[in-house]
């Protein structure tokens, strides 16, 4: 039987920073791939191994406004000014409702191998000209989580 996973983020401190970590549980079946990409079923049972420190979520922050926020917006909420450029709805990362319904690895995907033929989001994977590690877009996969956590 295959299982959704219910994402949960905690906020806690360590040290001096900030400590983002996810609790993971079954709830019901799996999304099918297309809520935000056409992820292979592989990509949909992937959960992020990635903490997002406060250290990082500064960093991944930045990343994503200088490589994402054009079209999904400053806050996640995809209403960037290039959003109507991309062919697609750009979806809301800042709606808790919306990112309950996307999986980790949907959204890892989708930054791994981009657009493809749907958009104009580039391919961000280490075979493309980004070149992200999987380390860094299973970070990236969690600041964008964090996104539906802020005030």
């Amino acid at each position: 039987m295959k299982h959704r996973m219910k994402f949960t983020l905690i906020y806690g401190m360590a040290g001096a920073g900030m400590l983002f970590t996810a609790c993971v549980t079954a709830t019901g079946p799996l999304n099918k791939p297309g809520r935000i990409s056409d992820a292979p079923e592989k990509y949909m049972r992937m959960i992020n191994p990635e903490i997002l420190t406060a250290e990082k979520l500064s960093y991944y922050q930045n990343q994503f406004l200088t490589k994402c926020a054009r079209c999904h917006g400053e806050k996640g909420d995809g209403v960037g000014q290039d959003s109507g450029l991309m062919g697609v709805p750009m979806p809301n990362f800042s709606d808790p409702e919306f990112m309950k319904q996307i999986m980790d690895g949907e959204i890892y995907y989708q930054i791994e191998n981009g657009g493809e033929d749907k958009s104009a989001m580039p391919a961000f994977g280490l075979d493309s000209a980004q070149g992200w590690s999987e380390e860094k877009i299973w970070n990236m996969v969690a600041y964008v989580r964090s996104l539906a956590a802020s005030p």
